[in-house]
């Protein structure tokens, strides 16, 4: 009849389960981490830089709106153009000029009290006084630019603007306003939130995909490496059974035999034996041998006498007995 070792499949269960986790856990951390740091700190700070460059941007380009300015003025100074000559040609110079991707990005020019004097997309209102023109929430937008351009000089204000050339579409604005003195003007331009917005997440959108990217390519680079894992542990545990296969077979063998077997370590003490053995020492089972000397075995002087010869020449002459 074959002999089968019994399989313990809890136990497997269990180890494949614990393999699984020292090696798919410390990833998924990182994952999670990566994660959180992605979308709380490195998102907004890329957002917060993003919008700081452009409000650095709007500032750099209000100052070139301003140097036109200075351009014409003195013209006016050297006596080449009159006063009104001079900023009738400032007011065209700076409606024509224009930036951003579509070229709808524009300066606006209004005076200390405040009276539009130049606005690309609102030729209504050149002329106008708009000290009390608001925004939808309610904030007096030029008031405040005139109102900051005395106090700073030049400084930033956000409001509720329409989107570009599209009086119908009102989103936040955040703007840049520099007093120019000798005409009692201010000049400006700026940035709408939702075009930040849009830009920070296509930016997102991007860094997203990457990052599913990674996490793919970590994700099979784990399952290549608990796959590759499991299946060594799976051939280490085969031989294992193996070898206990055959030290079992190898028992029942000798078990089996009436021959007197037996086996000791360097020191003479015993560490197994067959059945037969163990029956003529006087045991009742082979266990029972295991550290024993042969003084300790229920046999006759002469016997031990016997064992301790055949022992003997058995390590001097390397032969069975």
């Amino acid at each position: 009849m074959p002999f089968t070792m019994p399989q313990d499949h809890s136990k497997t269960a269990r180890w494949r389960l614990s393999v699984i986790l020292r090696l798919v856990l410390p990833s998924v951390l990182t994952i999670v981490l990566f994660t959180c740091a992605l979308f709380a700190v490195i998102l907004p700070a890329l957002e917060t830089a993003f919008v700081d460059r452009k409000r650095e941007m709007i500032r750099e380009l209000t100052q070139t709106a301003w140097d036109t300015l200075v351009y014409y003025q003195t013209q006016e100074e050297l006596g080449r153009l009159t006063r009104s000559e001079a900023q009738d040609q400032a007011k065209d110079q700076i409606r024509s000029m224009h930036y951003g991707e579509d070229n709808k990005d524009y300066f606006w020019i209004n005076d200390l009290k405040p009276r539009i004097v130049m606005h690309p997309y609102r030729p209504d209102l050149e002329g106008r006084d708009v000290s009390d023109f608001t925004d939808p929430h309610g904030k007096r937008l030029f008031s405040e630019m005139v109102s900051v351009a005395k106090r700073w000089g030049q400084g930033y204000v956000d409001y509720m603007w329409q989107w570009k050339d599209d009086p119908e579409h009102i989103v936040p604005k955040v703007s840049f306003v520099k007093e120019f003195k000798p005409w009692g003007w201010v000049v400006g331009t700026g940035i709408y939130v939702e075009d930040v917005a849009q830009q920070v997440a296509v930016i997102t959108d991007r860094l997203t995909w990457v990052g599913l990217g990674i996490i793919l390519i970590v994700a099979l680079l784990e399952l290549f490496m608990v796959s590759q894992t499991l299946r060594a542990e799976q051939h280490r545990q085969e031989a294992q059974r193996e070898v206990e296969r055959s030290r079992s077979m190898l028992r029942q063998v000798m078990d089996n035999i009436p021959q007197l077997i037996y086996w000791k370590d360097r020191d003479g003490a015993y560490l197994g034996c067959n059945r037969a053995f163990a029956a003529h020492a006087g045991l009742d089972a082979p266990a029972q041998v295991k550290k024993l000397s042969v003084s300790d075995l229920r046999m006759q002087p002469s016997e031990q006498t016997m064992l301790q010869q055949a022992e003997e020449r058995v390590m001097s002459t390397g032969q069975a007995e």
